[in-house]
Formats: structure tokens, C-alpha cells, sequence
């Protein structure tokens, strides 16, 4: 910060101006996107693609959460210039990918025959290989995540929402907020109802899964 000489609303203004924090990278890539620059939104999509796909995956399990990430990021572009700071940019974003999730739970809800215990045994993605000797660790592993993901689906789409957000992937409880529009109170209450409950439905799994470990 550098004083100048000048009146004192001039010295004001000059303290004032260097105060201010510079704008983090996000912001600079939104405003370049606004302007036209499509490798500036290609920067955010590579940055962000990973965390979206990660929410999005244990709201809605199964191919679908391919289709909606991109749908997310297909939004974001088309109303980057709604964007306005208020917010990090990725909680921004992954507002957008809580409404279409919560949107396309209800619509499965209408549409589908499967159960829900069917839709959360679909898997993404390729096997990855694993050596002969952590074969038998690759699959309990496996068989413990498909159960977390299965009871995740139990839950009602608020609670998921919670869980996911914040222990799934660390969200602090401002971004919790303004992603899905409830007080930092109610994300709080919210969160420990839904910890509970997650609780009570995985019990019996983690019981059945250290017992089997444990033979």
C-alpha cells in the first residue's frame, strides 16, 4: 500500500484500491468465459469436472451421472454471465448440480420400475486391475463402497445432499448454504439428522462387513 500526497479523499480512495484482495483465478476464468474465451471455461471445466461428477455420482448412481455432469457444465456455460460473485464459483456450480439432481430423483421416481436397491448395484466405469494379492482387498473394498452408495440411495434426497456435500466432500456449511438455500442452522440440524440416519441403515452392513473380515 503506498500513500500519496493529495487531498484526503484522494488518499482515501488510493488506500482504499490497494486494499482490495486481487480476484482469485475462478473469478478472472468467468469473466473471460462472459467475454467469449471458451479455453477459459475448459480451464474451470478440467479444474471442477472431477468434484462435480463425485457429487453428482452419489446422488444419482449409475450411467446417468455421466449425462448429468455434462448437463452441469452445460448450464454453467450457457448462464456464466448470471454468475455474480456472491459466491465461489464452485459452490455456484455445484448448486446447479444439486437442482438437476434433485430434479432427475424426482423424475425417477415417476418413471422408474427398478427398485432402488437395483439402481444402486449399477456400476460406471471399467474393472480396475489388481494384483493376485490385493484381489481379496479390492473386492471387500468394493463390496463396502457399493453398500455405502446403497444405503445413500435409502435416504431421503436432503439428507443424501447433506452427506454428500459436507462429508463426502468437505464443503464448509456457507457453501452448504448456498447451494441448497437453507440456513447455516438448518444445514447443521440437517446434517446430524442425516448422519443419524445413515447410522441406523448402515450398521447392520459395517457389522457384517468387519465380521466377514475378521474370519
Amino acid at each position: 500500500m503506498v500513500l500519496t500526497a493529495g487531498t484526503p479523499t484522494e488518499a482515501t480512495q488510493e488506500i482504499t484500491f490497494n486494499m482490495i484482495a486481487p480476484l482469485d483465478e475462478d473469478i478472472l476464468l468467468v469473466r473471460r468465459c462472459s467475454d467469449g474465451d471458451s479455453s477459459a471455461f475448459e480451464k474451470l471445466y478440467q479444474k471442477y469436472m472431477r468434484l462435480v461428477y463425485s457429487v453428482v455420482y452419489r446422488m444419482v448412481p449409475g450411467e446417468e451421472a455421466h449425462d448429468l455432469t455434462q448437463e452441469v457444465f452445460i448450464r454453467a456455460f450457457k448462464n456464466i454471465r448470471s454468475f455474480r460473485g456472491d459466491s465461489s464459483f464452485r459452490a455456484w456450480l455445484l448448486r446447479i448440480a444439486h437442482n438437476l439432481c434433485c430434479n432427475r430423483l424426482r423424475d425417477m421416481k415417476r418413471e422408474r420400475t427398478d427398485s432402488l436397491e437395483e439402481m444402486a448395484e449399477r456400476e460406471n466405469g471399467g474393472y480396475e486391475p489388481v494384483s493376485d494379492e490385493d484381489l481379496q482387498a479390492h473386492v471387500e473394498r468394493e463390496e463396502l463402497q457399493r453398500k455405502v452408495r446403497e444405503v445413500l440411495a435409502r435416504l431421503p434426497e436432503d439428507y443424501r445432499t447433506m452427506l454428500v456435500l459436507r462429508d463426502f466432500e468437505q464443503l464448509s456449511y456457507e457453501e452448504i448454504s448456498h447451494i441448497t438455500g437453507l440456513t447455516i442452522a438448518n444445514v447443521k440440524s440437517r446434517l446430524h439428522r442425516a448422519r443419524l440416519a445413515f447410522k441406523r441403515l448402515f450398521e447392520p452392513y459395517y457389522r457384517t462387513y468387519w465380521q466377514g473380515v475378521g474370519e
